[in-house]
């Protein structure tokens, strides 16, 4: 009887063994590095898509503005024609940035000679927080077209992320308003 209570005892499973933990806390260790990942890929996603998001915003203001100016200034495209069509005007490139005079809310075409484009920082414009993009509008002639007539408007947008240089490009056709 002695020989068997001993027994009993010793093969009673009550609790967990030291593997059974280790296992446990290895799979749960697995399980929260991949909810970390998951989650950090997101942010990154999100933040991405917001930037191109913005960066469509501006590019699709340069296109507006190139449009304004045609609408508004009285002159059609002839604004652009004579730099365009000579090639060897105040602007040869056909590089543009918008100006907005004090007092105004309208804003207007002026030559960038630089053709650097315009940089617009962290909560300019509407800008996405901490995010720098940099703008620029060309308007070139279309496949050989009469400038004052047709034109083609581009406007390309960049910023820089963590995993390099991203860009957006509109492009437009404007022909002259009768």
């Amino acid at each position: 009887m002695k020989g068997y209570m001993l027994k009993k005892i010793v093969t009673k499973k009550g609790g967990q063994t030291l593997l059974e933990v280790i296992l446990s806390i290895g799979i749960l260790a697995i399980v929260l590095t991949a909810l970390a990942v998951l989650g950090m890929t997101t942010l990154k996603t999100s933040k991405s898509s917001l930037s191109r998001s913005e960066a469509i915003k501006l590019a699709s203001a340069g296109i507006e503005a190139t449009r304004y100016v045609r609408d508004k200034s009285g002159c059609g495209l002839d604004l652009f024609a004579e730099d365009i069509d000579s090639g060897s005007g105040t602007n040869p490139d056909g590089c543009y940035k918008i100006s907005i005079p004090s007092g105004s809310v309208c804003g207007v075409l002026e030559p960038d000679l630089s053709c650097d484009g315009e940089e617009f920082n962290s909560g300019e414009q509407g800008t996405t927080d901490g995010q720098k993009f940099v703008r620029k509008i060309q308007v070139q002639k279309y496949k050989g077209k009469d400038p004052s007539e047709i034109v083609l408007v581009r406007s390309t947008v960049t910023w820089k992320e963590s995993v390099g240089t991203k860009k957006v490009v509109l492009t437009n056709v404007l022909t002259s308003v009768e």
